[in-house]
């Protein structure tokens, strides 16, 4: 029992301190915000996702295929 208590405080303690340090991402009118500050802006279609870097870069561009009952994704991270 003593074991099982300590397990259960550590998996709650690892749970609350997993959570506090993490980033709050926005994606809002074409724009990516993370904490707040704009990193990324993206385009998307109904079979396209594109992100692209402040600069104009592109960075990962997401393709969306049917293939008759299933769906396929294409992942391209461009350089």
């Amino acid at each position: 029992m003593k074991y099982l208590k300590i397990l259960f405080v550590a998996f709650n303690l690892i749970c609350a301190f997993g959570t506090v340090n993490a980033q709050k991402a926005k994606f809002l009118d074409g724009k990516v915000l993370i904490d707040g500050v704009q990193c990324l802006n993206y385009n998307k279609s109904s079979t396209n996702v594109e992100f692209t870097t402040n600069d104009g870069n592109q960075t990962i561009i997401l393709k969306f295929i049917g293939t008759g009952p299933g769906l396929y994704t294409k992942v391209v991270f461009v350089e």
